[in-house]
């Protein structure tokens, strides 16, 4: 395929833009805690297996709006909060690189349930 390198180069500019941090988006350590907080009580108010789940866990990794994006070459990143007895215990980031068949901008978030006192300790 002749225009293989160029869109390469395409995507990793485009994934690049995506990724960028913006400054007007930022949230500060206390906000990204409180909405840690708020997105795991809604998430235990409406699946009660997680409710369940959640009580038996040492500690939870919620994530907000993690972002991925990419064509060909992708990437995504987003912050984060450790919840230890209901209080942060930390922040953290996710970021990942991917390559393959792929194109498209997608936003999401996720909860880690952390079962054991193993290597989430700070």
């Amino acid at each position: 395929m002749k225009y293989a390198p160029l869109l390469t180069a395409l995507s990793l500019v485009l994934t690049t833009i995506v990724l960028q941090p913006s400054p007007g988006r930022a949230a500060s350590a206390g906000e990204i805690g409180q909405n840690a907080k708020a997105a795991l009580n809604t998430l235990y108010s409406t699946n009660p297996a997680a409710r369940v789940v959640g009580r038996k866990a040492k500690a939870v990794s919620v994530f907000l709006r993690i972002i991925k994006g990419g064509f060909l070459v992708g990437g995504q990143a987003g912050n984060g909060a450790l919840i230890v007895n209901d209080r942060t215990a930390g922040y953290y980031n996710t970021v990942a690189a991917s390559y393959g068949f792929q194109v498209g901008l997608q936003k999401f978030s996720y909860a880690m349930f952390f079962m054991n006192d193993g290597r989430w300790r700070t």
